[in-house]
């Protein structure tokens, strides 16, 4: 099998990596006590509710991990990117809506620009699947 970096395997590896070390690990594995701080949640917070965002986040990154694999084969993923679209696009416009009419903390405006930064990027992808399986280098 020959296997090559293209656009589509780079965003997806993006979102896999940071993903993964930035929310999926500190869900699963942070102490309670820290994550409800992290996320703006009451003290009255179910903690198992955090795992349980952990365990739907992983679920999305073996999604993702799929379309990795066929992107590298240089097989266009349609359900792996439309999944990414609509989770990204959709984390990105809940997070806007939560914030109107007050001053968002910097994680959350990073936040927007991360996932709507893959969201854009998939879609693009998903518009000319021809460029994002071209080669990279």
């Amino acid at each position: 099998m020959d296997l090559y970096m293209n656009f589509l395997s780079l965003i997806i590896s993006i979102k896999i990596g940071i993903t993964a070390l930035v929310i999926a690990l500190p869900l699963l594995c942070a102490p309670i006590s820290r994550l409800g701080p992290i996320f703006g949640s009451d003290e009255d917070a179910d903690p198992g509710i955090f795992r349980l965002y952990g365990i739907a986040i992983t679920a999305l990154l073996v999604g993702y991990g799929f379309g990795l694999e066929a992107a590298l084969s240089n097989r266009f993923p349609w359900g792996p990117v439309v999944m990414g679209i609509i989770s990204n696009i959709g984390a990105a416009g809940m997070l806007m809506a939560t914030m109107r009419g007050r001053k968002p903390p910097l994680a959350a405006i990073i936040s927007v620009i991360f996932f709507g930064g893959i969201g854009m990027a998939l879609m693009i992808a998903a518009f000319d699947p021809a460029f994002a399986l071209g080669a990279l280098f």
